[in-house]
C-alpha cells in the first residue's frame, strides 16, 4: 500500500538514509506494509500512540534506574493500547470513551477497588506465646542458626537483658543512652529451635527450659 508521508527533517534519528526516498520534495507517496500502517495508527507504535501518550505519560523527571524507564514505557504503551482498543468493543457508541484520562482514571480507581474487596488482614502471631510443636518428639528438637538474629523468648518472658561490657575507659552509665544499658537491651540470640521457629539462647539452658513441661 502507498500512503502520502512528509519528509523527516535533518536532525530528526536516521535522516541520512530517512530522506533518501523523499529525494528533493517535501512530501512523497511511499510503499508501507500494510500491517506495519496499522499496528503504527492503531496501536501506537510511533505515529499516534507517541502524541496520545505525551499529555498522560507515567515517565517522571527522577528516575532510580534505566529498569524504571522501560516498566513506564510499558504501562504507558498497555494503557494506550488498551484505549485504541475500546473503540472497538461492542458496546454503543454514545457509551464508548472519548477521553484518555478519564479513561485512565476509571482503570486506576476500578483497580484500587478490586484490591480493597480482596484485602485480607493478616494476624500477627507473637513469639511469646509460641509452644512447641507436638507433631515432632521433643527429643528430635534441635538447635540451630537462624537467618536473623531475634529476641530469646525464654529471656523476652523472663524480663532477662544482655550485659553490656564496657572498657576500662568508657562513657558513665548516667552519660549513656537508654537502650545502650544493660536494663534496656533485649537479649537476642541468632540461633533457636528449628522445628518450633523460635529464637533461643544457645549458651544457656533456654533451650532446655523451653521444651520442659513447666513452660507448656
Amino acid at each position: 500500500m502507498f500512503f502520502f508521508r512528509k519528509r523527516p527533517s535533518e536532525t530528526s534519528s536516521a535522516a541520512k538514509t530517512a530522506r533518501v526516498p523523499f529525494g528533493t520534495y517535501a512530501r512523497a507517496w511511499l510503499e508501507i506494509p500494510e500491517y506495519e500502517h496499522f499496528y503504527n495508527m492503531e496501536m501506537g507504535a510511533v505515529d499516534r500512540g507517541n502524541q496520545l501518550k505525551v499529555t498522560d505519560s507515567l515517565e517522571m523527571i527522577c528516575r532510580i534506574g534505566g529498569h524504571q524507564s522501560l516498566i513506564t514505557w510499558v504501562e504507558d504503551t498497555a494503557l494506550y493500547n488498551a484505549y485504541k482498543l475500546s473503540f472497538h468493543s461492542l458496546v454503543p457508541e454514545k457509551e464508548k470513551w472519548t477521553d484518555q484520562t478519564k479513561f485512565r482514571t476509571e482503570i486506576v480507581t476500578n483497580c484500587f477497588r478490586v484490591t480493597l474487596q480482596h484485602n485480607k488482614k493478616r494476624k500477627r502471631v507473637s513469639t511469646s506465646t509460641v509452644t512447641p510443636v507436638l507433631d515432632v518428639p521433643i527429643r528430635d528438637h534441635t538447635i540451630e542458626r537462624l537467618q536473623r538474629p531475634r529476641d530469646c523468648v525464654v529471656c523476652k518472658k523472663e524480663g532477662l537483658s544482655k550485659k553490656v561490657r564496657r572498657s576500662v575507659l568508657g562513657e558513665l552509665s548516667v552519660n549513656m543512652p537508654a537502650n545502650f544499658r544493660g536494663s534496656g537491651c533485649r537479649k537476642s540470640s541468632i540461633f533457636g529451635c528449628k522445628q518450633c521457629q523460635v529464637a533461643l539462647c544457645k549458651e544457656s539452658t533456654c533451650f532446655t527450659r523451653f521444651h520442659s513441661p513447666e513452660w507448656r
